[in-house]
């Protein structure tokens, strides 16, 4: 509690102090300021979002939303076209260092990418706030490969574990505050659906020159369509 009520002070106290720093060198006796223009994003421009989770338990108080660098372009200062995409990898290899009969190698690897374009139509709202309506859809696979060798023999086994597919969409709706210029934190909420397929697992065993490969055909879909809402709130920057 201690570490989160830290953060909430250090984050308030940096918005003030940024807050009060756009105001004092952006406002100047006699000149009109056009309402908006100073605050939000327009045509042109691009935004770079992440997520803000002061009460997270495990302290990742920044993050990345579904694990995804979150993008939009503003193609005019209505519509923005937004992108979503996640890309991780994993290898790991233990290899006993002997030799002859004695030797043996394991390697396991795994790999993530998830897809998510998107588009956005942003209203009026107020001077600072920028309330939008926009439509999403995700496409995300997730594979493995482990390998075990040995003098003679060698196994190779792909995508072992239940992995899954997925394919969703949803209709979202939102809002943007800026707070500074061309800084603003914000809430999305939408409706959804999400589709996901098993990607069945596949062995190849090669033992004294003779390989085998065995493949279950075991057909596994799930559905799902619900609300949804992002848990964080979501902290952007425009450039």
């Amino acid at each position: 509690m201690k570490k989160n009520l830290l953060v909430l002070v250090a984050v308030a106290m940096t918005l003030t102090a940024v807050k009060g720093q756009v105001v004092e060198s952006e406002i100047k006796p006699g000149v009109s300021q056009p309402a908006g223009s100073d605050f939000k994003a327009e045509k042109g421009q691009f935004i770079l979002e992440a997520g803000f989770s002061p009460f997270e338990a495990e302290g990742n108080s920044i993050n990345l939303q579904k694990g995804q660098i979150r993008a939009t372009y503003m193609a005019s200062d209505r519509i923005g076209i937004r992108l979503g995409l996640g890309l991780s990898s994993f290898s790991q290899n233990d290899d006993n260092g002997k030799t002859a009969e004695e030797w043996s190698s394991s390697t396991d690897k795994a790999s993530m990418v998830s897809f998510s374009p998107g588009i956005a139509y942003y209203f009026d709202g107020a001077e600072r706030l920028a309330p939008y309506v926009g439509v999403e859809v995700t496409i995300s696979t997730v594979s493995t490969t482990s390998i075990t060798e040995a003098r003679d023999f060698k196994q190779i086994t792909y995508n072992e574990g239940g992995l899954f597919n997925q394919f969703g969409g949803a209709l979202l709706g939102g809002f943007n505050y800026y707070f500074a210029k061309h800084l603003f934190a914000g809430a999305e909420i939408g409706l959804g659906f999400e589709s996901n397929s098993l990607k069945n697992p596949v062995i190849e065993t090669t033992e004294e020159g003779k390989t085998a490969t065995v493949e279950p055909k075991n057909k596994v879909d799930q559905f799902s369509i619900g609300t949804r809402f992002n848990p964080s709130i979501r902290l952007g920057w425009v450039f």
